[in-house]
Formats: structure tokens, sequence, C-alpha cells
């Protein structure tokens, strides 16, 4: 049965992330709870009454430091935090799995043909790390072709603040072309402009992807910023869930809860082939080209002078996979887009994804992604 709930949501929302953690949070309530939401900044939080001093049945909240947890403590309603800076802490937790989002950014520029690989950070922040865990692990698994130089870990509390002369340097350093992962899409802007006053040029040069895809942010960059979807209005959603179940007395989960990413949305700041060979890289331009529902081997093969044999050898020696597993890799990821981001039938979706059985389609998403298409798409469904 459908309860009128006081929620206190406490976050910032002066990036896309936190307006669309909040839609999902909001959404939620409207759906299932008859929910009054009652919003406050990060800044509030070391102020946050008692149950008694303030009416409210339970919290979300964006944990961004120690501080902000301590402060917490005293609160006997149910939280549910949404940060995910910190690892140990004793509260329901619903974060983004970064691990994952660090494979798919590393995913993404291998594909790009890359061979050097580094990472922007963020220091002191356990999602920041597990997002260079997951991008390292991609790296280091595709062969000793590809290298992963360096990780540089900002210290400043905001973007605008990041030490601009220390990313040029680092940028100096690294080997080009490169391909860069940056922790979040606000990042990603002092990545640019750093980059911009080393005369850099990105995507020859320094191939970038971000993380939240923040569709204003991102396109409004020069050039424009491929970037993760996080999700984020899932997260809300997720949250807002949790929460629901522990102000009906359910007990809390033992780990925190992950929210899949939606996937990579590509634009112009990875749009690049760093590939010697030309036979792999006509391709690989093939296979980016060509409908994926049309995509096969036989065709791969018409746009290239050598055996299929041959062509599989240098496609391993330069990207660290084979063609197939290049056409493979572009019908999740098209199969990935559908599912989070339209309403089409999860039939019609395998089909479009080149897939002639549902079954095909359902087994080879699930080894790729861990879950299958229906699932995925309940996950990560925009709500």
């Amino acid at each position: 049965m459908k309860t009128n709930r006081r929620v206190a949501v406490v976050m910032g929302i002066d990036s896309a992330f936190g307006r669309e953690l909040l839609r999902g949070i909001n959404e939620y309530g409207r759906e299932n709870g008859h929910w009054h939401l009652y919003f406050g900044h990060n800044p509030d939080i070391p102020m946050l009454p008692k149950r008694e001093e303030w009416d409210v049945d339970g919290i979300i909240i964006y944990l961004g430091t120690r501080k902000d947890y301590d402060a917490v403590q005293p609160i006997k309603v149910p939280i549910v935090n949404i940060g995910s800076a910190f690892e140990d802490l004793k509260i329901p937790s619903v974060r983004p799995d970064n691990e994952d989002i660090g494979r798919a950014a590393a995913e993404h520029l291998i594909s790009k043909g890359l061979n050097n690989f580094a990472c922007v950070s963020v220091a002191d922040h356990a999602g920041a790390e597990k997002r260079v865990r997951g991008f390292l692990s991609v790296v280091t698994a595709a062969g000793t072709s590809h290298r992963f130089i360096d990780t540089i870990k900002l210290r400043s509390r905001t973007p605008e603040e990041a030490d601009r002369i220390a990313l040029m340097r680092w940028l100096a350093e690294l080997p080009k072309p490169a391909g860069v992962m940056v922790f979040n899409d606000q990042y990603a802007q002092a990545v640019v402009e750093a980059a911009r006053r080393s005369k850099f040029r990105i995507p020859e040069e320094i191939a970038l992807i971000s993380v939240d895809n923040d569709d204003l942010l991102c396109t409004i960059t020069n050039p424009q910023l491929s970037s993760v979807d996080s999700a984020a209005d899932r997260i809300g959603y997720s949250a807002a869930e949790l929460l629901n179940g522990l102000m009906h007395g359910k007990h809390p989960p033992a780990a925190p809860v992950l929210v899949p990413h939606r996937g990579v949305v590509p634009r112009r700041s990875t749009d690049v082939l760093a590939l010697e060979d030309p036979e792999v890289l006509a391709a690989m331009r093939f296979i980016r080209q060509q409908p994926v529902d049309q995509l096969n081997i036989e065709k791969v093969l018409t746009v290239v002078s050598i055996s299929r044999r041959t062509l599989e050898r240098r496609f391993a020696q330069s990207i660290g996979r084979t063609v197939y597993d290049e056409i493979r890799n572009r019908r999740i990821e098209h199969g990935k887009f559908l599912l989070s981001r339209t309403k089409m039938p999860v039939e019609e979706i395998g089909t479009a994804c080149g897939f002639k059985h549902l079954s095909h389609f359902s087994n080879a998403f699930e080894k790729a992604t861990g879950v299958r298409p229906r699932k995925f798409r309940e996950q990560t469904g925009a709500v």
C-alpha cells in the first residue's frame, strides 16, 4: 500500500549527475510512496537535526567526507548514502559500479588502436580508485603491446581549482598518442583546457573519455566529450527503493548496491583510429560504419586484401582481440543503448543487433555483461 512519507534529500545539484540523482529519487517517490521531499545541500549536513526536531521518516544523503559521516551518526531514522568516496561506511549505500565503468572506458580506448593509457583521478576517493583499478585490469589483460603509463590524482575539491600547470606537465610527459580516462565530465574540462594550452590535439594525440555523460557539458566542450553514462537517475531511483524498504522495517543489504552503467556514449574526443596496420585500419573503419544488424566477418573480408587467418593475426597484434570480438562488442554496445534508452521489445533489439535468435542474443549479452538483457533494462532503463 502506498504511504505518505517525509524524506530529506541532502546533496549537491550543481552537476547533471546530482540533478539526475534527484530526478530518480523523485520519480520513485511519485510512483511508489506519495513522498514529500525536503531538499538540502551538502553544507547542511553538520546541522541535520534529530528526528524529534525535524519530522522526517528517512534521509538520502551524499556523504563526501568523513566529517559528513560523523555528523549523521546520531540520526536515528533510516539513511541511504549515494556517495562512493568511502568504502567502509556502516550506512546502506547505493553507488555506480565504478570498476565496471573503468573497464568500459578502457575497452573503448583500446578499440581505437591505442597502446598508451593513463588516468586523471582524484585523491582520497574510493570510487575513483575503483575506476582506475577496472581500467588497469583491462589494459593489463590486453597484451604486452598495451602500456598503462600513469595516474595523476588531483587534490582539489572542485575541478575549477585543479592545478592546470601540473596537468600540462603530466600531459607533456605522456607518450603520444595516448588514451586517457578522466574521473568525470567536470574534471575533463580541466584536462581539455590543459591540452589546449599545451597545444596537444584531441583526439589525435590525446583521446579523452570521461564519466557521467552530462549531455550539456559534453556537447558544449570542444571537442565534444565521449563519456560513460553512469545511470545517475537509476542510482537515485534504486536509493529511494532501498530507503523505502528500510522505512518499512526491512534489513539493510550486507554490501553496497551497485548500479550498472549504460555504456559509452562516443563523441569527437575519442573519434580516432590510431592503427599503423592499413588492413586492420580498413577493417575497423568498416566495422564502425556498417549497420550493426548487417555486420559479419565475411563482409569485413571484402574490404581487405588479406586472408581471414592473416587478418585475425594482425588484429590480435594491433588491438589484442579478434575480428569477431570487435563485431560482438559493437553488437553488445548497441544492445545496451537500445535496452537503456528505448522501449523496444527485447526480441526486436536482438534482431537489430544482428542476432538471429533471442537466445543467442541473451547468452552473448550475459557473457559480456554478467546479466540477461531484461535484467539490464530493469537496472539501467531511464526512470
